[in-house]
């Protein structure tokens, strides 16, 4: 959780760096707070100057955790 902590201190002092926001996603991700990690990688992919790689990853991350979710929800994990 310290590294949420961090990360969210750096995305406030730079709110166009968008490697902070990935921090703080992947950290949330790391926890398993799927919920705090999702919105986390929404927030990202709303960002229009993504590179190309962070939009891929983004993008895929969060069809797999909502898979997931789902999966939780249903019972199949």
């Amino acid at each position: 959780r310290a590294a949420i902590a961090d990360y969210n201190r750096l995305s406030e002092s730079q709110p166009n760096n968008v490697k902070w926001l990935l921090g703080s996603a992947v950290a949330y991700d790391q926890l398993q707070a799927y919920n705090e990690a999702i919105i986390a990688y929404e927030n990202i992919a709303l960002n229009p100057n993504l590179p190309d790689n962070i939009s891929t990853f983004v993008t895929q991350r969060l069809g797999e955790l909502r898979t997931l979710i789902w999966k939780i929800i249903y019972g199949y994990v």
